[in-house]
Formats: structure tokens, C-alpha cells, sequence
């Protein structure tokens, strides 16, 4: 409780930080604070990484950014509906949390069959997949709320399909993986702000064995961990 509380306050001195005129007059915890006021310049942001790397604890943090300056928060956590989001039916909320893959429509067959750990699919089929799964949630509610000026924090991105995909198994190369249409549709509105989590995939998998949800497929096999963890130092040197 003390720590929460703690972290409620940072951001509630954060968010006093990035709204008032004077925020330049105080630089305590500066470099703790920068990425809270990127969130203001960057309407869309996207923590990612290998799985168990620290991309939750960012996201919460993020959260609680947003529920200190009183933002309305939308959770695609807490759709409960068959039929993923349009933005028209939550066009109320300022910040949007979400994620990928979704757990509605082609996400749902991701998490629970495309992705399972006895590796049934190839990288081919999860390639398209989580295109499309990326397509409709881009058009139904991620690109309407920007055009609307609402801020979107993305668990996970086409940064994700860009490393994971082509190192698969029967997969397809990069190029191909890039040309998708919903990869397509996702770079053309690319995250304005990309944090890319870092921790060793032996530390990572020990983190995923305490989980007891959904999250121990094929992406968080020990071996195949170790093999994406160079991707994404590529891509950090790339970004």
C-alpha cells in the first residue's frame, strides 16, 4: 500500500508537472518524469518486448499516470463483448488501453489454438492472423480515436510481428510479413512513442511460470525466448 500510494503520487506530481506552464521551473525525478510527458506528445505509445520482460509494469505505471490526471480510461481488458470494439461505442474516454493479440474474433484463435506451445501452426498462418487480428482492431477503434485527438497506450504492436514472424517456423521472410495488409495499415500509423522492454529470457521464463493464465504458448517456450532476443536488439539499435 505504501508503495502504491507512493506511485499515485509521482503521478499525480507528474501530471501537475505536464499541464502547468511552469514545468520547467522544477527538474526533480526529471529523468523518472520524461516519459510521462512524452505520453503528451506522443498520443501513441507502444511498450513491447519479449514476454515477461517488464511491458505490464510499464503499462501500469502508465495507468496510473492517466487515472492521476483524471483522464477517463478505456481497458480493451474489460470488453466483454463478442465483437471487439468500434470506436463510436467508446468515444467517450480519453486514453485507450490495449493489446495484442485481442481476445475477440481471429485474437481469441490466436490465444487459445493458433499459439499453442505443441506448435500445430507455423509462422505462415500466425503471420496473417495477427495481420488481421491488427487490421480490425486499427480500423474499428485505434485510428478513429487518433483522428478523434484521444491518446492510445498499445500492449504489444506490428513490432511484435516484425521480429517474432519471420523467425518461426514455416514462416514467411520480413518483406512478406511487412506487406500484409494490416501490418501495412499498422506501420502507415506506427506508434509515435516505442518502448522496448529489455531482460534476459532465463529471468523472463522464470516470470512466466508463476502466471496461471494464458500467456505460456509458443512465445514463452524458454528456447524460442532466447532465439527472438536477438531481433529485438536489432530492432533497438534500428529504432
Amino acid at each position: 500500500p505504501g508503495v502504491e500510494s507512493a506511485e499515485r503520487g509521482h503521478a499525480s506530481a507528474a501530471c501537475a508537472a505536464i499541464h502547468s506552464p511552469r514545468h520547467g521551473a522544477s527538474r526533480r525525478a526529471e529523468g523518472s518524469r520524461r516519459w510521462r510527458r512524452s505520453l503528451r506528445a506522443s498520443p501513441q505509445s507502444a511498450p513491447d518486448g519479449i514476454a515477461g520482460s517488464g511491458r505490464s509494469t510499464i503499462i501500469r505505471a502508465m495507468q496510473t499516470w492517466a487515472e492521476a490526471c483524471e483522464h477517463r480510461i478505456f481497458r480493451l481488458s474489460d470488453w466483454t463483448e463478442m465483437a471487439p470494439p468500434r470506436f463510436e461505442d467508446v468515444a467517450k474516454y480519453d486514453v485507450y488501453f490495449t493489446y495484442e493479440p485481442t481476445r475477440t474474433w481471429i485474437g481469441r484463435a490466436i490465444r487459445y489454438e493458433l499459439s499453442r506451445d505443441d506448435e500445430p501452426y507455423g509462422g505462415e498462418e500466425l503471420a496473417h492472423a495477427f495481420a488481421l487480428d491488427r487490421q480490425i482492431m486499427y480500423r474499428r477503434l485505434i485510428i478513429p480515436a487518433l483522428m478523434a485527438g484521444k491518446t492510445i497506450i498499445q500492449d504489444r504492436g506490428v513490432s511484435s510481428s516484425l521480429v517474432y514472424q519471420p523467425i518461426m517456423p514455416k514462416s514467411v521472410p520480413l518483406e512478406t510479413v511487412m506487406n500484409l495488409p494490416g501490418n501495412k495499415l499498422a506501420l502507415t500509423h506506427a506508434p509515435h512513442a516505442l518502448v522496448l522492454t529489455k531482460l534476459s529470457a532465463q529471468v523472463a521464463m522464470e516470470r512466466i511460470q508463476r502466471r496461471d493464465d494464458d500467456s505460456k504458448g509458443v512465445f514463452g517456450q524458454l528456447e524460442f525466448m532466447k532465439k527472438v532476443d536477438k531481433p529485438w536488439i536489432a530492432f533497438k539499435v534500428l529504432a
